[in-house]
């Protein structure tokens, strides 16, 4: 399946989306979520998918924190960032107060796909040169990120 998700620390972080996707469609894959980002930035969220996301965010709150792991993390959490403990309240009330048109709003101006950095880890001889012909900017990278010629 896809998944999305923002990513941050102190600094500016990246949207991340990822997903195992079959190297045959990575091309139709991508074409698919070009569209969607498209259809978001122009047309935004439906009441329906605002509500679901809200709905979904606000629930996986509680599961978030169960392992002694997730505990710790979010202890470090804290005291990395000097937050008041009761910040995952304050996170739900932020978003309770969102709406769907400031929501609507971020999405137009920040899902620009001339602004992203598209990553695909494939087979380069099944999958490059259709990923190239979808006419983004290609550059193909050794394993430690160096661009190869």
């Amino acid at each position: 399946g896809t998944r999305g998700s923002f990513n941050g620390t102190t600094y500016k972080g990246p949207y991340q989306i990822s997903g195992g996707f079959k190297a045959n469609a990575t091309d139709s894959t991508l074409m698919a979520l070009f569209k969607q980002f498209k259809q978001l930035q122009a047309n935004g969220l439906t009441a329906a998918e605002y509500s679901f996301a809200k709905s979904a965010i606000i629930q996986s709150e509680a599961l978030k924190y169960e392992s002694q792991a997730q505990k710790l993390g979010f202890i470090k959490r804290l005291l990395d960032y000097k937050l008041n403990p009761q910040y995952t309240r304050e996170q739900v009330q932020l978003l309770n107060r969102l709406s769907q048109s400031e929501l609507n709003q971020i999405a137009q101006n920040q899902l620009n796909l001339q602004n992203m950095f598209i990553i695909v880890v494939a087979d380069k001889n099944t999958t490059f040169e259709k990923v190239k012909a979808l006419g983004l900017p290609t550059q193909e990278i050794d394993v430690f990120g160096n661009p190869k010629p």
